[in-house]
């Protein structure tokens, strides 16, 4: 879906009126991603930011945030006691940002239920 490439274009956005400095250095990883075909944009930014664009990297790391924290939800709403399978083509593309603390984290962070969270496999 267009998640991450809505996320990236709101941050360019951002950064163009906070941090020029940072768009004028990564605008050559910026001209690569909006290339080619749009739906296709998100394994730009990807690549983009395997490469060093700290505005890619960000927006990854907001996205995979949001995509936790909504595991995280649909853990404590159905209570699903023998684990959770979560499948879909984002899952395979990015197996290291899955296993990631921040990801990990993402998903049980629940305050008061966290114990809980935690304890599904």
């Amino acid at each position: 879906g267009p998640g991450i490439a809505t996320i990236f274009d709101f941050l360019v956005a951002k950064a163009r009126v906070s941090n020029p400095a940072l768009v004028e250095r990564d605008k050559n990883h910026f001209r690569l991603i909006d290339q080619g075909e749009p739906a296709l944009k998100a394994k730009r930014i990807a690549e983009q930011a395997d490469k060093g664009c700290e505005v890619c990297t960000h927006a990854l790391d907001v996205f995979f945030s949001a995509y936790g924290a909504e595991i995280g939800n649909v853990l404590l709403k159905f209570l699903p006691q023998g684990g959770l399978y979560i499948g879909g083509g984002i899952m395979g593309k990015h197996r290291h940002r899955l296993k990631s603390k921040q990801f990990i984290d993402a998903i049980t962070r629940k305050g008061r239920l966290t114990d809980l969270a935690r304890s599904i496999p």
